[in-house]
Parts: C-alpha cells; sequence; structure tokens
C-alpha cells in the first residue's frame, strides 16, 4: 500500500521583490518632524524650550565631561525597552527570536563588540566609542506583571507605521522606551521623535521600525541591522552627521547635498559632511577633514561606529530631564521594569515545530519559559518519550489521535506551568481508500474536515462556500481580489489515502479563475503529492 497526501498550493504573486539590497531604505525622523512642525504650530514654543533646555544642559555637561569621555563608567546606561509588534497577520509579525537579535545587534554596536570594528578607517579609529548604552527587554509591565518584553497587536496601521500605531498601546516613556514594529514606518526605515519633541509630545515618544530592518534575521538581514542602532542615536539626542533640523521652521537637511557643509550635528569629533547614501569611504566632501561614512548616523549602511563625542551627547541626554530620559537608567526604575539583572521566573512557554503529524512523525519542542528557567519537566502523553527534562525534545507519535502537552519550568524556587489541551493531531495514515471522489458535500466548514488549510500570512485564503460548485451546493474558494498580501502562498492539504499498486493513480479537479487585472500571469496553482506524509513533497502539476 502507497500511503499518500495531495498538497495544492496556491501562489499568489503580483509583484516581483526587488533583489536583496538592491535598495535600501533611509530614516524618516527628520521627515516626520517637519511634518509634525507643518500640521501642530501649537506645538512649536514647547519644542523650541524643550530644545533649549536640552541644548544648554548638554553643552554643560559636555564641558564638565570632556576630559573624561574616554574614561569607563562603572556599570553601563541600562534603557528599558518594550517591544510592540503592530501587524496584519503579515510576515511584519516577525518571531520573538528576531526581536531578541535586534536588541543584540544593538548591544554590540553601542558597546563597540561588534566584530567589524577592525574594518574602521584609520582616520577613526581611535575615536570609536563602547558608548556604555545597552537595551534591556522589560521582564514586568506597567502594573509589575510578569512580561518578555514583547506585545502583539493585529491592527491595519501597521500598513501606515506613522505616530497613530503609538494610540494602540504605549508604556510609560519615563519608564520604557517603546519600539514599534511594523509592515511599513511611514514609507521608510524607520523613525524616532528627538528628546525635545517627545518632552512635549510624550504621548508619540519612541522609536517606529519597517519589520524588515529589525535585526539581521528572520524578515531582515545583517544589512539592513544597523537602522536600529541609528534610530537609537536620534531617541539619545544625536542628528544625523550632516546636520538636522533643530527648531521648528528650519527645513531638514536632505543627504548627499553640498549645502549641508554649512551644517553640523554639534558633536566636535565628527567632521562636516554632505552625508552618503553610499559607501564611499574615501570621501572629503566638505574640505579637508575626511567624511566619517562608516558612522551610524550617516545612510551610508556600512556603520561601524559612533565617536566619543556622540558618546558624550547621548549621556547628556540621558542626564537630563527633558523627556524624562533622566528616569530611565536608575536603579528604582531598573527594579521595576524587572531589567536590574535579576531574572524572575514568572511564565512556562514553548514551541512546537508542528502541531499535525502523521503516524511515526516527530515534533521538536523547545522550553520558551521565561525568565531564568533551570530545569524543566515536560509529559507528552501518547508520545515517545512521555517525559523528558531537557530544554529541547524530540518526541515522536505512532498512534493516530489528539494529545496534550505539559510543561513546568523552574529556577530552584519558583515552578510555573503551562499545559496545552488537544495541542497535538496525529493523523492516520492512509485512513481513505482510493478511489474516492471528494464533493465537499458532507462539511460544514474546512475546519471540520479531513482537509487542512495553511494561511502563514493569515489573509485571504481558502474556505467553503455555498452556491458555487460543478456538482452539488459547494466548493472551495480563495478570494485572491481582496488579498492585500502580494507575493503570497496557501495551501489547501487532504487528508491521506491508500493506493494499491501496482495500479496506476490520477488525480483529477474541476477549478475555475479569473484574472483580476487583463495579462496577468503570475498566479499560480500547483499540485504536489507526498509519499511520506508530508516530509517531502513532489510537484505534478502548475496551472
Amino acid at each position: 500500500m502507497k500511503k499518500i497526501l495531495l498538497y495544492t498550493a496556491l501562489l499568489l504573486s503580483t509583484y516581483i521583490h526587488a533583489q536583496e539590497n538592491e535598495y535600501q531604505q533611509f530614516c524618516g525622523t527628520d521627515e516626520m518632524r517637519q511634518k509634525l512642525f507643518d500640521s501642530r504650530p501649537d506645538l512649536h514654543q514647547g519644542i523650541i524650550n524643550a530644545h533649549e533646555r536640552l541644548d544648554q544642559f548638554t553643552k554643560q555637561y559636555v564641558a564638565t565631561h570632556q576630559s573624561s569621555s574616554a574614561g569607563k563608567r562603572s556599570a553601563p546606561y541600562i534603557i528599558p525597552v518594550v517591544v510592540h509588534v503592530i501587524h496584519n497577520n503579515g510576515v511584519e509579525n516577525i518571531s520573538d527570536e528576531q526581536i531578541y537579535d535586534a536588541i543584540a545587534v544593538v548591544n554590540r554596536n553601542y558597546r563597540k563588540l561588534n566584530a567589524d570594528t577592525i574594518e574602521i578607517v584609520n582616520a577613526f579609529k581611535s575615536i570609536a566609542a563602547d558608548c556604555e548604552i545597552e537595551l534591556r527587554l522589560a521582564q514586568k509591565d506597567p502594573n509589575g506583571n510578569c512580561t518578555k518584553g514583547i506585545n502583539r497587536i493585529a491592527s491595519p496601521l501597521t500598513l501606515i507605521g506613522d505616530h497613530q500605531v503609538k494610540s494602540l498601546i504605549h508604556w510609560d516613556p519615563s519608564k520604557y522606551l517603546n519600539v514599534y514594529v511594523c509592515a511599513e514606518a511611514a514609507g521608510l526605515a524607520g523613525h524616532a521623535l528627538l528628546p525635545a519633541d517627545a518632552d512635549t509630545v510624550p504621548q508619540w515618544d519612541g522609536i517606529v521600525m519597517q519589520h524588515n530592518y529589525m535585526g539581521s534575521i528572520g524578515t531582515s538581514n545583517q544589512l539592513r541591522s544597523v537602522v536600529l542602532s541609528h534610530e537609537l542615536g536620534h531617541y539619545l539626542n544625536l542628528q544625523h552627521i550632516w546636520g538636522g533640523n533643530n527648531v521648528p521652521g528650519f527645513y531638514y537637511l536632505p543627504v548627499g547635498q553640498q549645502t549641508n557643509c554649512n551644517f553640523d550635528d554639534d558633536v566636535s569629533d565628527t567632521p562636516n559632511t554632505i552625508g552618503w547614501s553610499s559607501c564611499n569611504l574615501n570621501a572629503f566632501s566638505c574640505g579637508n577633514a575626511q567624511d566619517n561614512v562608516q558612522n551610524f548616523m550617516d545612510y551610508a549602511y556600512c556603520a561601524r561606529m559612533l565617536t566619543q563625542g556622540q558618546k558624550l551627547r547621548m549621556h547628556a541626554c540621558l542626564n537630563s530631564t527633558v523627556a524624562n530620559r533622566n528616569n530611565l537608567w536608575q536603579a528604582a526604575n531598573l527594579m521595576a521594569t524587572g531589567t536590574n539583572g535579576n531574572a524572575e521566573l514568572c511564565a512556562a512557554d514553548f514551541t512546537a515545530t508542528a502541531t499535525s503529524v502523521c503516524e511515526g512523525q516527530a515534533i521538536t519542542f523547545t522550553d520558551k519559559s521565561y525568565h531564568g528557567a533551570t530545569g524543566r519537566t515536560w509529559s507528552f502523553p501518547g508520545g515517545t518519550p512521555a517525559t523528558s527534562t531537557d530544554a529541547v525534545v524530540t518526541v515522536t507519535y505512532n498512534d493516530a489521535g489528539s494529545y496534550n502537552v505539559n510543561l513546568t519550568a523552574t529556577n530552584g524556587n519558583t515552578s510555573v506551568s503551562k499545559n496545552e489541551t488537544a495541542l497535538i493531531q496525529v493523523l492516520q495514515e492512509g485512513i481513505t481508500q482510493a478511489p474516492y471522489y471528494e464533493s465537499f458535500e458532507t462539511y460544514s466548514s474546512l475546519q471540520n474536515s479531513t482537509w487542512t488549510v495553511y494561511n502563514p500570512n493569515q489573509d485571504s485564503t481558502f474556505r467553503l462556500i455555498n452556491g458555487y460548485s460543478y456538482n452539488g451546493n459547494f466548493s472551495v474558494m480563495l478570494n485572491n481580489f481582496d488579498n492585500p498580501s502580494p507575493a503570497s502562498f496557501d495551501e489547501l492539504i487532504s487528508g491521506t489515502y491508500s493506493l494499491s499498486l501496482p495500479a496506476n493513480t490520477t488525480i483529477e479537479f474541476k477549478y475555475a479563475f479569473a484574472f483580476k487585472t487583463a495579462g496577468n500571469t503570475t498566479d499560480r496553482l500547483r499540485v504536489f503529492i507526498s509519499g511520506d506524509c508530508g516530509q517531502t513533497w513532489t510537484q505534478r502539476r502548475s496551472i
């Protein structure tokens, strides 16, 4: 008997993605600030006043600390962070691992632990700074409850990614740095509110990131991972390296203009520059001084460093009352946000590589409990092994049925548990004998059938529909006309079938289809079969 699964994948591709790194978007901080100036003249005086306070404090701080600016602090400044993933059930709903990676990349960059510092050009190697600033994901929310510092909220505002997303959720900005991950960031890679603006409009304080510039893995990559370091610089009062708009009425400076040589970023050890969106390491754009193209506050996408002067300016911001940046790193706030380095185990959690398999197949489970689990006990009824104490365990399910999974995690003092009822569905191989005819007439929905729908983008997908059919009343339909996600895949997977060999097998199906626009030839209906219960697939038809 040959046991097969029938797999139908619909590829919906209304545009072709550009080659990776072919086009990079840039920071939108100045553009967003200009829109704020233009749309809210009632805020101008407040921003001017906050800017003048911070500017005066920064000058005094720099003058006082200049001689010791290269010295080490007894401990770095710790900034508690919460990441709000605003998504529309698409690829912008990035993984926890991508968020952890994004935080790790920033911390390496700001502590001068990034391996590529060896590539800093000689003119700037001596002033490349360990900025002594670290981000830590919050372990307590504003009410003191357990959190892993990541929130997920479904909203179409993700497709805009401007200040509106902050109305969905916004933790106290005097205690947390709010980072928003969206499908779009107002059309650019990211944007941050400068401290003087945040002091005036605290409900908008924070950073917005387009998801594919967040970290170096997942939907992003190593090249784009510099963007969050750039936006953090703005959050801590750094301008673009060629200068910026400090007060209302002063139009922002687009990158690469020769007139940018007339302006400065208010940092003494960053030479005046026009600013670069390409990695020209031999640039002398404003005279005899070499451009610091590898600076995180430029647009060149080959950033390696921040300078001692930029470090000192950020430290001044963190000691100023403007926008309450001086409260973030205080011991009392680190304790309140759970970022003081004392991890408290507060929730059991895990991931599974699959929740539906056939008899004899395996699933790998990974303990994701937070925070500081040192031991665990798993229970896998119906699986082999039935129990485990490993952080990562692979379990084989030999018999069809529904099975629970239980995890209890401990740190030696506290124990927390998570129990998932009927999480694992094990399908019987070859449950249906051929020949077989599927009319979809006996189901109330695909969820109550032997068919499985896979919809990774959580958008338009296969569903049972009444009133349209070849015979009878029912068929399966996918409405791609209103699908907001280009280049998406949707899959419809059958139950298992038993086939007697060596007889030939024929798969036949009826379909109807119309193009959304004339001449569109990029959509595909592809049919695959599997002889090993879905572990490998062979394409048999593409339409």
